[in-house]
């Protein structure tokens, strides 16, 4: 009798140990849980934070490059614009060109005109 006492103290001592046991177990784990949680979060909103930074520069290179591509779409237009100037220039300058050359000729004939009319006085 006493020996079956004995056994169920025991075991009545082993389930107590192992509740107890059980309990701390899960204690700490919900407080491991707990803490990883909150690390967790610490890092989404860490990341979520970078995410916003990476988001405004990428929308600021893509302002400064619309921008870019707007200065050099003006530039092209103005090189066209100097383009079409120049062509327009090299045009007149051709044409006056063949005018004083046109004018040197005629010069030179007049003047082998009054030679020979000169030479006709003598």
């Amino acid at each position: 009798q006493e020996l079956l006492k004995s056994e169920q103290d025991a075991r009545e001592e082993d389930a107590f140990a192992f509740e107890n046991e059980k309990q701390s177990l899960e204690a700490s784990t919900t407080i491991h849980v707990a803490l990883l949680k909150e690390e967790h979060e610490d890092a989404l909103q860490q990341l979520k934070e970078e995410n916003r930074d990476l988001l405004d520069d990428v929308e600021r290179m893509k302002s400064s490059f619309t921008a870019q591509v707007e200065e050099i779409s003006r530039l092209n237009c103005k090189n066209e614009e100097l383009k079409d100037e120049l062509g327009r220039t090299k045009t007149s300058f051709e044409a006056q060109m063949k005018e004083i050359n046109m004018q040197r000729r005629q010069k030179k004939d007049l003047i082998s005109q009054v030679e020979k009319l000169m030479m006709s006085y003598d």
